[in-house]
């Protein structure tokens, strides 16, 4: 807890770690409200991460250092188990070294604050636990364990549906421990069910709640249909793919060294097939963005703490794998805070645009938490900034992104927040559409520097006055 403190602790309070972070914050708060997720305001992550961030957003007092207080928590948390999974296979010094590490490299993949694999790493953990743990003893105590196993694969499921992979996995290890205990046929299948029942069940129950309310459709169309509409440019996920294997390399070493020694025991096995199963799913979504290579650590970590044990070559993979994470880590944070921005810049941005605040306001690209801030109504319920804005989204709201913004057009928000310049893989229709609305209906206000980017705020002006000028030209 006091390294994971020490690590996260220059970033408490900044309300802008990350662009999600915000959004869930947002999200969490407006939840508190009435509000609800999917159909008030759109996102496609489960319900059960909205609910963390409405538990941080109710017990901070709407300041952001509760959700990151909590994901600190979790984080070691998870180092604390990543321990426990790593004793299995190595020595107590080796099992340490890796908890170390799994901390020091959440920032590297922009795990920093509570991006969503910071919370569920915790129950897929305990749950990989539950099940290292089964020994060779008698069939109850393998039916119990690999039920609480698999309800933790379910609640991490509902924080993001990427752990169905690895908790398919585990599922299969317990029937293949199944059929080395009792080779009745009957019993291994109703076995099964039972588990992949509670798997999927916190999912169904979400389903089912959002059916009784009437908003199936949504649920569905948020959940599980946007994810494969949406279009992600090869280029920049190679390039993402080719940075995530470099930053990986220690671990993946270690775990090369180790790997011949943990496929003689059968914890050793686990966690080679847990490992291969994170990386094939991490392989297998196409986009690789930092933040999803964050699921491969826990596994990576444990069966890689065999890999510092031996020959006296592995005694400097050690400083290394730690070395490397932290010196990663550390630029990798600070060249987001330089990039997205910080607190005092946040705080200009919101009195700049206090005064002008007569009514709802649309961020088409910024910050989301300047919702927040301002606690400023909605002109849409596509409220991330970049859902609208991006072109890989185009297909994947299940709108189209013109009507809905001739739809805002019509609603006439107060202020409306857009970048004085497109930023990569732009929805150039959707922003050639607002420019053109901000040069027609809206009075430049300011310009305002957060980060590397400048934000430039617009006041709604009605349809009389000669035109704004003070609007980008692309």
């Amino acid at each position: 807890m006091l390294l994971a403190l020490l690590l996260r602790v220059c970033l408490f309070g900044d309300p802008i770690i990350h662009v999600d972070e915000e959004f869930y914050f947002l999200t969490g708060g407006r939840m508190l409200h009435g509000v609800l997720p999917y159909v008030g305001i759109w996102d496609r992550k489960p319900i059960g991460l909205f609910l963390i961030y409405a538990f941080a957003h109710a017990i901070g007092h709407g300041d952001v250092i509760a959700y990151q207080l909590l994901a600190t928590a979790s984080a070691a948390a998870t180092a604390l188990v990543v321990r426990a999974l790593a004793l299995r296979v190595s020595t107590p010094r080796a099992s340490w070294i890796v908890a170390a590490a799994y901390l020091l490299y959440l920032p590297v993949f922009n795990g920093a604050g509570g991006q969503s694999p910071v919370f569920y790493n915790l129950p897929m953990a305990c749950a990989a636990m539950l099940l290292v743990g089964l020994g060779d003893g008698c069939s109850d105590r393998l039916r119990s364990r690999g039920a609480a196993a698999m309800l933790l694969v379910g609640l991490a499921i509902q924080i993001k549906y990427t752990a169905i992979f690895e908790g398919m996995f585990f599922g299969l290890w317990l029937l293949w421990r199944n059929w080395q205990q009792d080779r009745r046929f009957h019993v291994i299948a109703f076995n099964g069910v039972c588990w992949a029942a509670l798997a999927v069940a916190p999912t169904i129950a979400a389903f089912a709640c959002y059916a009784a309310l009437g908003h199936a459709s949504e649920f569905v169309q948020a959940n599980f249909l946007s994810v494969m509409s949406r279009h992600e440019p090869i280029g920049p996920s190679l390039q993402r793919l080719f940075w995530a294997v470099i930053d990986l390399s220690p671990l993946l070493l270690a775990v090369g060294l180790a790997h011949r020694q943990l496929k003689q025991s059968t914890e050793g096995k686990f966690l080679i097939g847990w490992s291969s199963v994170a990386v094939v799913a991490y392989l297998a979504f196409g986009n690789y963005y930092d933040h999803y290579a964050l699921p491969l650590l826990p596994p990576l970590c444990a069966a890689g703490a065999a890999g510092l044990t031996g020959p006296r070559p592995r005694k400097y993979l050690a400083p290394t794998l730690l070395a490397a994470s932290f010196l990663i880590g550390s630029f990798t944070a600070y060249r987001h805070w330089r990039e997205l921005g910080s607190e005092p810049e946040v705080e200009r941005l919101t009195n700049v645009i206090r005064p002008h605040l007569h009514g709802c306001m649309f961020v088409f690209e910024g910050h989301a938490i300047l919702y927040d801030r301002l606690n400023a109504c909605f002109v849409t319920r596509y409220v991330f900034p970049y859902h609208l804005s991006a072109s890989k989204e185009a297909n994947a709201l299940g709108i189209d992104v013109l009507a809905e913004l001739e739809r805002i057009r019509a609603a006439q928000p107060s202020v409306v927040v857009i970048a004085d310049r497109p930023r990569q893989q732009s929805n150039e229709t959707a922003r050639k559409f607002m420019l053109a609305t901000l040069r027609q209906d809206y009075r430049f206000v300011a310009s305002v520097p957060a980060g590397r980017q400048l934000w430039l705020i617009y006041e709604w002006r009605g349809r009389s006055g000669a035109p704004e000028q003070r609007v980008p030209a692309s």
